[in-house]
C-alpha cells in the first residue's frame, strides 16, 4: 500500500471510528458502508462523501417531487406499453397482473438502491455512479451495454414506424401499391428522414418531442381501454378465451417485455440529483424527518436526508401510476383480443375506425421524433468508450461512420424483424435487465464487501494480535479501498451482500430466460 494511502489511514482513524459507528447506528439499511472508490480517487476511504456533506456542492436542486415523478413516468411510458396485451396473452390475465406487480416492486428497490448510492458518492449520472463505485472497467461496459439498449431501442422504433405507416398507406390509398411496402416505407423513413435528422448537431427543437410523447401513449392506452372494453362487452361471454394462469415455458416470454416496459433506471440518478431538498411529500403518510425511519422495522428503508425522503414518495408515485395505466392496458387488451392479439396492439384493432388511425399516427411521430433522440446519446456513448480507451482525439469523420452504421443497422434489422414483442424481449433481456438488477446487485455487493474490511481493519487496529482468517492486513487495506474490484465475489455477512447477490441472480435469470424462450419462439 502506498506510504501516502497508510499515513492519511492512521491520521484519520479516530474520526474514520466515529463515522463507522455513526453510519451503523443511525442508517442500518441494506446498503452499508459507501462503496468502492473509483481509479482516480483511493487515497483514502474518508474521500467517499457522506450523505449529509456531499448534497448540494455541484448543483443546486429545483425540480418539485411531481415534476419528477413526470420526468420518471416519461423515460419509462414508451413503445413497451404496445406489448402489454401480448405479454398478458402469454402469462395469463392474473399472471400478467401478478407479473406487473412484482418487476414494478424489484424495479422500485433498485431504483432506490441507485439514489442512495448517488447521494453517497455525489454522482450526477448513472455513468458517474458506476465510475464511483465500480471502477473504469464496469463502466466501460456500462456505456456499452447503454449503446447496445439505445441501438434497440431505435429498432423497436422502426419496426413501429414501418407498422404504423403501412398501415395508415394501405387505409388511405388502397393495397397493393409499390411505395406501401413495408421495406420501401422502413428504408426511406430510415435513410431519407431520420438519418439526415441525426447528422445534426443539435436538437434542441425536438426536445419537445418528450413532453408530447407521454400525452401521445396516453391517448394510445385510451384507445385500447375503450376498444378492447368494448369488443369484450359485445361477446356473450366476457371471459370467452382469457386464461387466468399460463404454466407453461411461453408464459416466461412475458418477463423480459414487462422488464423493458418500467425501465427507467438510466434517468435516475439525473433525476435524483435535481430533485428538491427541502421536503416536498407526496404521501401524507409518510415521516418527513429521518429519524423517525431509524425506529421502524429493519426491511423498511432508512433515508438519512430529507431529498432521499422525497425520492422514495416520487419512486412510489412514478411506478404506481405506471403499474395502473400498464395494467389497464394489458387487461383491455388482452380480454378484447384474447388468443389473437399481436405483438402491437394497435395492429389488433380495427385499422378502419378513425380514431385507431389517429393512434396510429400519433403514435408513428412520437418515436420518429425520438429517434434521433436516442441515437444522439448513443453517439456520446461512443465518444466516452473512445476517452475510456484512451483516445483523447476522436475524428469528426468517426462520428458520420458511426452515424450511418446505426442507423442502417436499425433500417436492415426492421426488414426482417417483424415482431414488436420479439424486440422488446431481447432488449428488456439483456441490455435493460444488466442497467437494472445486475449493477445496483453489484454496488450492494461491493458495500457489503467494504463495510466488513472497514470492520476488520477496525478489529485489527484495536487487538495487533488478531488475524482474519482468509484476508490479510494489505489485502482487507485494499479491498476497503477497491472493494470488489479487488476481492471479487467473496463471502460478506450482512443484507447488503446478501439482497445484492439475490439482485445478480435475478438479472442473470432474466438473461438466462430470454435466451431460452427466444429459441423456442
Amino acid at each position: 500500500m502506498p506510504p501516502n494511502v497508510e499515513e492519511s489511514r492512521r491520521g484519520e482513524h479516530e474520526h474514520h471510528q466515529h463515522q463507522h459507528k455513526r453510519s451503523a447506528d443511525d442508517e442500518g439499511t441494506l446498503l452499508g458502508r459507501p462503496g468502492g472508490i473509483s481509479d482516480d480517487a483511493q487515497s483514502s476511504l474518508l474521500l467517499t462523501p457522506h450523505p449529509d456533506d456531499a448534497m448540494g456542492t455541484q448543483l443546486s436542486p429545483t425540480l418539485s417531487s411531481l415534476q419528477s415523478v413526470f420526468m420518471l413516468c416519461n423515460s419509462a411510458i414508451g413503445a413497451g406499453v404496445l406489448s402489454l396485451p401480448f405479454a398478458f396473452q402469454h402469462a395469463g390475465l392474473l399472471g400478467g397482473i401478478l407479473l406487473c406487480v412484482v418487476m414494478a416492486g424489484a424495479e422500485s428497490f433498485t431504483m432506490y438502491v441507485l439514489s442512495k448510492f448517488a447521494q453517497r458518492h455525489n454522482a450526477e449520472t448513472y455513468g458517474s455512479l458506476v465510475r464511483a463505485t465500480l471502477g473504469r472497467k464496469l463502466t466501460a461496459l456500462l456505456v456499452v451495454v447503454m449503446i447496445l439498449h439505445l441501438f434497440g431501442s431505435c429498432l423497436v422504433y422502426m419496426i413501429i414506424i414501418g407498422d404504423t405507416l403501412t398501415s395508415l398507406g394501405e387505409q388511405s390509398f388502397g393495397p397493393g401499391l409499390w411505395f406501401l411496402d413495408r421495406r420501401i416505407v422502413i428504408s426511406f423513413v430510415g435513410l431519407g428522414v431520420l438519418y439526415p435528422l441525426c447528422c445534426l448537431r443539435r436538437l434542441g427543437h425536438l426536445s419537445l418531442v418528450s413532453v408530447f410523447a407521454v400525452l401521445g401513449f396516453m391517448y394510445t392506452s385510451g384507445i385500447v381501454l375503450y376498444q378492447g372494453g368494448k369488443v369484450a362487452t359485445e361477446r356473450h361471454d366476457f371471459m370467452e378465451g382469457v386464461e387466468l394462469f399460463h404454466f407453461n415455458i411461453k408464459a416466461l416470454y412475458a418477463i423480459p417485455i414487462v422488464v423493458f416496459g418500467f425501465n427507467c433506471h438510466a434517468n435516475v440518478v439525473a433525476v435524483f440529483t435535481e430533485l428538491s431538498e427541502a421536503p416536498d411529500l407526496l404521501f401524507a403518510g409518510m415521516p418527513a424527518d429521518p429519524r423517525t425511519y431509524r425506529t421502524l422495522p429493519a426491511y423498511v428503508p432508512r433515508p438519512a436526508t430529507t431529498k432521499l425522503i422525497n425520492m422514495i414518495g416520487v419512486i412510489m408515485a412514478a411506478m404506481l401510476t405506471i403499474l395502473a395505466g400498464y395494467v389497464c392496458v394489458g387487461i383491455a387488451g388482452y380480454i378484447g383480443y384474447p388468443g389473437i392479439v399481436g405483438s402491437n396492439v394497435l395492429n389488433s384493432l380495427p385499422q378502419d375506425k378513425w380514431y385507431v388511425q389517429t393512434a396510429q399516427l400519433v403514435v408513428a411521430l412520437v418515436v420518429m421524433g425520438h429517434y434521433p433522440l436516442n441515437h444522439h446519446p448513443a453517439r456520446d456513448g461512443m465518444h466516452d468508450v473512445l476517452d475510456l480507451l484512451g483516445f483523447s482525439h476522436h475524428p469528426r469523420f468517426l462520428s458520420h461512420i458511426f452515424t450511418a452504421v446505426f442507423v442502417g443497422g436499425t433500417v436492415g434489422l426492421a426488414l426482417v424483424v417483424r415482431s414488436l414483442g420479439a424486440a422488446l424481449h431481447v432488449l428488456g433481456g439483456t441490455a435493460a435487465s444488466f442497467m437494472i438488477f445486475c449493477l445496483p446487485g453489484l454496488m450492494l455487493v461491493n458495500a457489503g464487501i467494504v463495510k466488513q474490511s472497514v470492520g476488520i481493519l477496525d478489529r485489527m487496529e484495536e487487538d495487533p494480535s488478531w488475524t482474519h482468517d482468509t484476508m490479510d492486513e494489505p489485502m482487507v487495506r485494499q479491498a476497503a479501498l477497491k472493494g470488489i474490484k479487488k476481492t471479487g465475489l467473496v463471502y460478506s455477512p450482512g443484507k447488503s451482500w446478501a439482497a445484492g447477490i439475490m439482485l445478480l441472480v435475478v438479472g442473470v435469470g432474466i438473461f438466462g430466460i430470454t435466451l431460452l424462450t427466444a429459441m423456442e419462439d
